[in-house]
């Protein structure tokens, strides 16, 4: 898990530091920016925007537990239920199967759907699967968490076209750098933790508290975010 998470954070910090060679235009003056400049203008961009901060936080925050799961638990969940290794391959599949339809999905169900009501019904589509990962603690089980998959699949170009509505053209790369390496860090630090609640109190009682608690974050997270979402998600559709 360590491993997986140090390569996948080493790249994200390389792709920020090569920014550096390829430097941004100031919009106003036409200047070329550093990359310590870049980075000043996202953070502000960050600070400024009550909804860009909203964003980033769900973008991190709500595919955060299905992945960890998928990297790291789902292997020792599967042999407790007593599955073949060689039914690994067939889980990883179908997860793999659902995130793909998600995506080539995703602008036809956002568009029925609204974007601001899928953002708040994909979280009860995620943490509901997590959820009965641990309830069922059955191939059922893995069946509704495949859900998450779909479900985040379907959520990732809408919460990224968000990020970029409220981020100034000359470091919407950067943004999208940071939100990824954030989203790298809060992974390792999650699972540590999630792994020693599971050696305390079982995969399956870890699964129902996971899911409950970033289920409760998040709501608390839109409840803030509606606040602002006229005012700073102007273009956010809402019907």
């Amino acid at each position: 898990f360590i491993s997986t998470v140090a390569s996948r954070t080493s790249v994200d910090a390389l792709v920020a530091l090569l920014k550096k060679r390829s430097r941004k235009s100031d919009a106003e003056s036409g200047a070329k920016l550093t990359y310590r400049q870049t980075l000043s203008v996202s953070l502000k961009a960050i600070r400024q925007h009550h909804g860009l901060r909203f964003a980033l936080l769900y973008s991190a925050i709500v595919p955060l537990a299905g992945t960890a799961i998928q990297i790291t638990f789902m292997q020792p969940f599967a042999v407790s239920i007593g599955l073949p290794i060689a039914a690994l391959g067939i889980i990883a599949l179908g997860i793999r199967g659902s995130q793909i339809f998600g995506a080539l999905k995703s602008a036809k169900i956002v568009a029925q759907v609204g974007e601001w009501q899928w953002l708040r019904l994909a979280p009860i589509i995620i943490y509901a699967g997590i959820i009965a990962l641990g309830l069922f603690n059955s191939i059922l089980g893995i069946v509704l968490y495949a859900l998450t998959g779909f479900a985040a699949a379907v959520t990732t170009p809408l919460i990224e076209n968000l990020i970029l509505r409220q981020t100034p053209g000359s470091v919407r790369a950067t943004i999208l750098s940071v939100d990824s390496l954030f989203s790298r860090l809060m992974l390792a630090a999650l699972g540590p933790v999630f792994g020693v609640l599971a050696d305390r109190w079982g995969l399956s009682t870890a699964f129902v508290g996971l899911g409950i608690g970033f289920g409760l974050f998040v709501f608390v997270l839109l409840s803030f975010w509606a606040r602002h979402k006229k005012s700073d998600f102007s273009p956010l559709q809402t019907a």
